[in-house]
């Protein structure tokens, strides 16, 4: 979303605010976040400037079509165009080649990162976050450049008007010369003119000047037109953009300037420049402003623009239109196990297909990533939009060949009709929306159509969602410890610190109720931090106490974008020094379906904790496969036996046999070893005639307060 509509310019009392904004340079500032681009505006309302700020590149580029710019302030780090892109294509259009671009990025810059900037344009970087007196400084300085430049420039076109003055009739390199007589006869045309026209001086001299600017031979009526009056009057004409007709040649556009000859010469001099590439860049320029720099297709901005048009033209006609909203799924997956290199290919890819089901009449974009949405003109049923997804889903069937890789690729299709489903471009994306996620939810490589309970499904989704951000502002949050006992001589060996939510008002919800949409909305980080957070506390405590020895560790849940995160280790050594807790003291617990093994970020994750001295649990053993070589590959210290294979132990002596070999095995390798879930004494007994030596579950104790478990086993 643009952000320029939020800025009003600032005036001085009496001053009308539209002539002091036309004064004022304006600073250009582009973020995809508006909490950024506000503080730039907060930082630079001392300067004698004008902030305008944007979402996007695509905005920016929109934008500089139309508006001088004194300074770009530009974000490395922007979903769609990235700055370096935005660079190279400021950089490529003549009225903006001289801008002063300014990189501003939230992360520290490599060597190839800053050369790359420069490369693109870019004359310095700041990284967040910046000092705002840094900032402010350097904007000013350049503020000075762009009016000294300003003044050049000015002192520059009053040298021009002498030189045309003094050399009026002479040859030019470049621009076209014409001496015109006072009663529009061509009396002089420097070289440039003859090869931009096609017409040689014998046939230009005495030419009239008006036939030049029509595009048909009839003889047109001098006194009348505006060279005339230029001539009669002592003015000057200019034209940044007219057509020259030249005689059996195709017109040619121009800009032009129309100068009446001082001292004792009567006359123009007429003098044009061919502006046809710059008509070509500057078509380019706002093609790419709406077309998806990758698959050629619209963008989001492109995408708005044509939806409005075809939705206006649906209104008129009286004609149904249906949206296809399609996300790519697991697209995550590909980008990690392959890289985004070939990840960008597979999009060039799925995009050819998708144009191979369309009719001429659709439309088709990319918004970003790995989502495309798809308009369906004249639509007479909603039949129509199903058959299309459904010829999507069968096109998309086919693996992928890149390479030597034979890529599978599925996708989710939500599908929104006007006017059923809303009558404004808004409506209708969000019903599309709203559609897709519920094919995601129905499992996957369908389709769905947006309904009303879809609707208030949503509103409640949403409703929801604010109320976790609340749950953490608001400190709604704590845990619960859940016990992990010796089954041969009742001894505390571990303990399980489990996340709860108490709403105002409501009961207490376990994790289980409001992961699933953490993980969704990408909240989980922030949740897990705090979970960490609220365990180390607890621990330093039970430390200080003297309550637990060291060979009795607390574990901390950890979910699978906490393990990526390249950030986890260091949060974890400060927590860990904050609190004077030694790493031994501390657990982390995930599943296996968290563990890419693809993704270097988590194999480096798990090395690094465990070489700070953190211990590694391993959760749910025996719902997934492959467990035995991440044993291998990782330095696990627990391995937690699930709840499911617990619950079928009683009747499978396969399942008895596998869980005798996992105690010898983890004996062998030194891993501790532990059965969750155990909900009976039954399930106790059996366990611990196996061979397991430790668990956990209600039948051990449930989940409680530190108070609770405390009054439940003494300090031995």
């Amino acid at each position: 979303m643009a952000h320029a509509d939020l800025i009003a310019p600032r005036h001085d009392t009496g001053t009308p605010a539209a002539a002091k904004s036309e004064r004022l340079p304006v600073v250009l500032s582009i973020d995809d976040k508006a909490v950024n681009l506000r503080v730039i505006e907060v930082v630079l309302e001392p300067l004698p400037c004008q902030v305008v700020s944007l979402g996007s590149g695509e905005e920016a580029l929109k934008y500089l079509l139309t508006q001088p710019v004194s300074v770009i302030l530009l974000d490395v780090s922007m979903p769609g165009m990235d700055g370096y892109e935005v660079a190279m294509l400021i950089r490529g259009r003549r009225q903006t080649r001289s801008t002063p671009i300014l990189f501003i990025t939230a992360a520290m810059c490599e060597e190839q990162d800053i050369q790359r900037g420069y490369s693109c344009g870019a004359i310095d970087y700041l990284v967040k976050p910046f000092d705002p007196l840094t900032l402010r400084s350097k904007v000013r300085l350049l503020l000075e450049y762009d009016q000294q430049k300003r003044q050049l420039l000015s002192a520059y076109q009053r040298l021009d008007e002498q030189r045309d003055y003094y050399q009026s009739l002479l040859s030019s390199a470049g621009e076209g010369v014409i001496g015109v007589s006072p009663d529009g006869i061509v009396r002089f045309a420097n070289p440039a003119t003859q090869n931009l026209l096609g017409m040689s001086a014998e046939h230009l001299v005495g030419y009239p000047i008006q036939q030049l600017f029509h595009e048909s031979d009839r003889a047109t009526d001098w006194d009348s037109s505006p060279f005339a009056i230029a001539c009669r009057d002592n003015v000057e004409v200019l034209h940044e953009e007219t057509m020259l007709y030249p005689p059996g040649r195709p017109p040619l556009p121009v800009s032009l300037r129309c100068s009446p000859m001082g001292g004792q010469q009567q006359g123009l001099v007429v003098i044009f420049r061919d502006i046809r590439q710059q008509l070509e860049t500057e078509s380019q320029l706002r093609q790419q402003a709406l077309t998806d720099y990758l698959t050629g297709l619209l963008n989001r901005n492109g995408f708005t623009i044509m939806l409005e048009k075809v939705l206006s033209h649906a209104e008129r006609s009286h004609q149904g239109l249906g949206l296809l909203f399609l996300d790519l799924d697991r697209f995550k997956e590909i980008n990690d196990r392959l890289g985004h290199k070939v990840g960008d290919i597979v999009l060039q890819q799925v995009a050819e297909r998708l144009r191979g089901c369309l009719r001429r009449e659709d439309h088709i974009a990319r918004l970003g990533g790995d989502e495309f949405i798809i308009i369906l003109e004249q639509l007479e049923s909603p039949d129509r939009a199903a058959y299309s997804a459904q010829r999507i889903i069968a096109a998309l069937e086919p693996p992928l060949q890149i390479d030597d890789d034979a890529i599978t690729i599925r996708a989710s299709i939500g599908i929104a009709t006007f006017p059923d489903c809303g009558r404004t471009v808004t409506s209708l994306m969000e019903a599309a929306d709203v559609a897709m996620y519920r094919a995601k939810e129905d499992g996957h490589h369908l389709y769905h159509f947006f309904t009303t309970e879809m609707n208030q499904r949503v509103q409640e989704r949403l409703r929801r969602e604010q109320q976790l951000r609340q749950a953490l502002v608001e400190q709604q949050l704590f845990l619960l410890y859940q016990p992990q006992q010796d089954l041969h001589n009742g001894r505390l060996v571990g303990i399980e610190a489990l996340l709860r939510w108490q709403p105002p008002g409501q009961p207490v919800q376990a994790a289980g109720t409001f992961l699933p949409q953490l993980e969704e909305n990408g909240l989980i980080v922030a949740f897990g931090e705090r979970s960490i957070e609220l365990a180390c506390r607890q621990r330093a405590a039970w430390l200080v106490e003297g309550w637990l020895d060291s060979a009795c560790p607390l574990s901390i849940n950890l979910s699978a974008r906490q393990l990526a995160d390249d950030k986890l280790p260091g949060k974890l050594d400060y927590m860990l020094k904050h609190y004077g807790i030694p790493p031994a003291l501390i657990e982390l617990e995930f599943h296996e379906a968290a563990l890419d093994q693809h993704n270097t970020k988590v194999i480096e994750n798990l090395h690094c904790l465990g070489m700070m001295g953190l211990r590694l649990a391993l959760d749910d053993f025996g719902s997934e496969l492959g467990e035995l070589t991440i044993l291998r590959r990782f330095p696990i210290s627990t391995l937690k036996i699930g709840q499911a294979l617990v619950k079928t132990l009683a009747d499978s002596p396969r399942d008895q046999a596998i869980i005798t070999a996992t105690a010898q095995l983890t004996r062998a390798l030194g891993i501790r070893l532990l059965a969750a879930g155990v909900e009976t004494p039954a399930q106790r007994e059996l366990l611990q005639a196996l061979g397991i030596p430790a668990a956990q579950g209600h039948s051990i104790a449930k989940p409680m307060t530190p108070g609770e478990l405390a009054a439940r086993f003494d300090r031995r």
